[in-house]
């Protein structure tokens, strides 16, 4: 294998057209979770030119690649997803690789991540590792879940893509910080559990309330109880929110209603945190009833497991970015709040490690992650692509 970081970089930059090439091959075609057969076609093709063996449609649409030295050592997965969402790509956006789906858009930078993870199986197949082996995982359908709740990242690793491995990392770009930066989260993802509550009453007439259960003022208790009793029973300096996304109930004016069903989301940091909020709920469920409601709370599919970061894997990534960067190239610690990476799926079945790397666009005139005129600095890929193979390559010895 490369040994020398910046023997590495540069073979990594000698790569920008191809990782341009790929990057925007597949931004231009967007496909949506388990829907990746295009993606996957042009993950297939590249690994059977490169000579790479590999293992198509495990979690339904996802490929799994495995390159050994033939000696013993440890086996590292680096992982990258693929899938896209559905947004309409802004019109403003770059017209020589704008998306040509309409209503779907990689406004993530998935289609950065794969093509990095395809760069990796470039210099792999020049520079091969010298003991163990190194297994790279495309990832399907990180974004949402299928009709039983599995993600990508469930699916995958039911079906056996960690079987073996003794370490998984991988990198997501970050509209925050620009090209030649990268950060961390502690957290690689915080807990996600979707719920939905029903409250149900005898419903009536609005002038003859006493001969109903008013579920509207039982619906201001129980938001009010959803809103004070998970923070209230959660230590305050451990992160958790509880959000009523959606509240349905009612046709007109003048009828109680004989039904309300609330949506939403709990996440949480910690696994701590998330246990003590499924017990606070318990008790809103015995409000409701308490004050004469019929009160059925069900926790949705497609929970995610809180993940962190191990320290040793991070510093493995940390490390190989500064030998590359200098020590200025680290931006910190960001924690980036509450949102799920279905990342941890993996990353609870081995040491795992989470980098961010920084890819906003020169002028700012660009958004976040999930908006419509999202794009990336690519040359920020080569980096990235570097990174993964340093960090491996420091890990294999």
């Amino acid at each position: 294998m490369l040994t020398d970081p910046h023997d590495t970089l540069t073979h990594a930059q000698a790569l920008l057209p191809k990782l341009s090439q790929w990057r925007r091959a597949l931004h231009q075609h967007p496909e949506l979770g388990f829907e990746e057969y295009e993606t996957a076609r042009l993950v297939a093709r590249e690994l059977q030119a490169l000579g790479i063996e590999f293992s198509a449609g495990v979690g339904k649409t996802g490929i799994v690649a495995d390159i050994h030295s033939g000696k013993p050592g440890k086996l590292i997965a680096l992982r990258a997803d693929m899938d896209a969402l559905p947004i309409h790509e802004a019109a403003s956006n770059d017209p020589a690789y704008r998306s040509q789906v309409a209503g779907k858009m990689h406004a993530c930078g998935h289609d950065a991540h794969t093509a990095m993870l395809i760069g990796v199986a470039a210099l792999l197949a020049q520079h091969p590792p010298t003991r163990g082996g190194v297994r790279l995982i495309f990832q399907p359908c990180e974004e949402t879940q299928d009709a039983n709740g599995d993600s990508g990242g469930k699916l995958m690793a039911h079906e056996g893509a960690m079987r073996g491995v003794d370490a998984v990392l991988a990198l997501h770009v970050t509209p925050i910080q620009p090209a030649g930066v990268v950060s961390y989260d502690p957290a690689i993802s915080a807990s996600v559990d979707n719920f939905e509550c029903v409250l149900t009453g005898a419903g009536g007439h609005a002038s003859m309330p006493h001969r109903t259960v008013d579920l509207s003022m039982v619906l201001g208790q129980v938001l009010n109880a959803i809103y004070s009793l998970v923070p209230r029973n959660i230590d305050p300096m451990q992160a958790a929110t509880l959000t009523v996304g959606s509240v349905h109930g009612g046709d007109t004016h003048n009828v109680i209603p004989a039904e309300y069903r609330l949506v939403g989301t709990l996440r949480t940091r910690s696994r701590e945190a998330r246990d003590r909020a499924l017990q606070a709920i318990e008790q809103v469920v015995v409000l409701a009833r308490a004050l004469g409601a019929g009160c059925t709370w069900r926790w949705l599919p497609g929970a995610l497991p809180v993940a962190l970061n191990d320290e040793a894997m991070l510093g493995t990534m940390l490390a190989s970015a500064k030998a590359m960067l200098g020590a200025g190239c680290v931006g910190g610690a960001d924690e980036l709040g509450l949102g799920g990476e279905d990342f941890s799926f993996l990353a609870n079945l081995a040491p795992a490690a989470m980098l961010y790397l920084g890819t906003k666009m020169p002028h700012g005139e660009h958004g976040d992650w999930h908006t419509p005129t999202f794009d990336i600095d690519e040359t920020a890929m080569p980096i990235g692509t570097a990174i993964m193979y340093d960090s491996v390559a420091r890990l294999l010895g």
